[in-house]
């Protein structure tokens, strides 16, 4: 499993960190597990996604289109999550911007950023 989840319970948020070489089912997979939990989600104030520490990104755009329909089924229990993915290389990058442009669909504060100080920059203006 090239993903380990952080859950911060007390201050609401959840961060998931990408390792090694990932694929369509490890994004979809840690996607469900992260929403496995309605109560947690429910409590939810940011989810971070890190792929600082990624080897090789086999995620294809199907995956991708996939992952953003799974994210936007949460719509309706939580609205005010701010969601922020750490993409420091172009492909990775341009894939999350794909996943951005359909979930901000659904009026979420989303960014995708570079790097843990422009992550959280984005957290501190936009949290509430």
């Amino acid at each position: 499993m090239p993903y380990s989840i952080e859950y911060w319970d007390e201050e609401g948020g959840v961060i998931v960190t990408y390792t090694g070489i990932v694929t369509d089912e490890d994004i979809y997979s840690s996607l469900t597990e992260r929403l496995s939990c309605q109560e947690r989600v429910e409590r939810y104030k940011y989810a971070i996604t890190d792929c600082t520490y990624i080897s090789q990104y086999d995620v294809t755009t199907n995956g991708m289109i996939n992952a953003a329909s799974k994210a936007s089924n949460t719509e309706g229990v939580n609205k005010d999550i701010v969601a922020i993915c750490i993409m420091p290389n172009n492909l990775e990058f341009g894939m999350a911007r794909l996943w951005e442009g359909h979930v901000s669909q659904n009026d979420w504060n989303v960014r995708v950023v570079r790097n843990w100080d422009e992550a959280n920059t984005f957290l501190e203006e936009h949290s509430s």
